[in-house]
């Protein structure tokens, strides 16, 4: 333990990248959790349900 906080103490910049892989890591990790939670428990056939055809109308095409 001493040796890592050393080698923290004279890498500081490996200190804050860890750190900003840990807090991105756990955020994506919930979003993905939450995103499942929200989900529901439909079928999804897989179509984009219009979106296609709404964004041709936006585009002018």
């Amino acid at each position: 333990m001493r040796e890592l906080r050393r080698f923290f103490r004279a890498n500081p910049q490996v200190l804050v990248l860890l750190l900003i892989c840990l807090i991105l890591g756990l955020g994506t990790f919930l979003a993905v959790i939450f995103g499942i939670i929200s989900s529901g428990t439909g079928s999804n056939s897989g179509e984009p349900s219009g979106a296609v055809g709404a964004l041709a109308v936006l585009v002018g095409a």
